[in-house]
């Protein structure tokens, strides 16, 4: 089934985090594109289509976790250039204020700004074109974080390479905390260096190298979905 026909009602790639249970256990993840008629979870191992889920998401504007009854829709088995692996789920019932709510969302949404900063391109494109299909969002390749202070106020996220000049990514993060609001920031690290991880991890989420997708997936989303949270006055599910 192509998008036009998963597609009932508009539906706009915001970012929220979500929970369910699946054989007993219970899950984390994150919805990439909603709706009031749906969600997308990018997931490496997608539930079989018509799969039954209670889901618990706190949607920005609710002060509790919001209890939905969904079903599998769709699935994607493998990444394509529309998007991740993942599964299209189907609400069951929403209410009319739920469902005016998400309507607003979609309405007021407004693309993500994602900063990819590093020394070495081929490091920075990859990462990119992987938060790209991952999520709709703009993203803005540099070379060096010198004399970027100014444009991080756009910023929705950062990701920055931390490991051929460690002084010169201290010393951004650093900077950065005296934003008034600083947008959330990931560091590619290597697992070897604990030095160096010992400086960034408290300015920063950090990211091993080199980079599993999967763990890139966790850590972006996780980024983004407290974006939308704070956006909005709220703060995400903590699962």
């Amino acid at each position: 089934m192509d998008d036009a026909g998963r597609r009932g009602t508009e539906r706009a790639p915001v970012v929220l985090q979500l929970q369910y249970r699946s054989a007993g256990h219970l899950l984390v993840n994150y919805c990439t594109n909603l709706s009031r008629g749906g969600v997308f979870i990018p997931c490496p191992d997608p539930l079989p289509a018509g799969t039954h889920l209670q889901l618990e998401v706190l949607v920005p504007g609710h002060d509790t976790p919001t209890r939905l009854d969904a079903d599998v829709r769709w699935l994607r088995t493998e990444d394509e250039p529309d998007g991740p692996t993942g599964m299209g789920l189907a609400f069951r019932d929403v209410d009319s204020a739920l469902g005016m709510r998400i309507d607003g969302l979609v309405t007021d949404f407004e693309p993500l700004r994602v900063f990819v900063i590093g020394r070495h391109e081929s490091l920075r494109t990859a990462i990119a074109s992987q938060i790209r299909m991952l999520v709709h969002c703009e993203t803005s390749e540099y070379d060096s974080p010198v004399g970027l202070l100014d444009d991080m106020g756009l910023a929705d996220l950062v990701v920055v390479d931390g490991n051929p000049v460690p002084e010169e990514t201290l010393a951004f993060l650093k900077a950065l905390q005296t934003l008034d609001r600083p947008p959330p920031r990931v560091v590619l690290c290597s697992s070897q260096a604990a030095d160096r991880r010992a400086m960034f991890s408290p300015l920063a989420r950090l990211l091993d190298t080199p980079v599993d997708p999967r763990v890139l997936k966790d850590v972006v989303l996780g980024g983004l979905s407290q974006v939308y949270a704070e956006r909005f006055g709220e703060s995400p599910v903590v699962g």
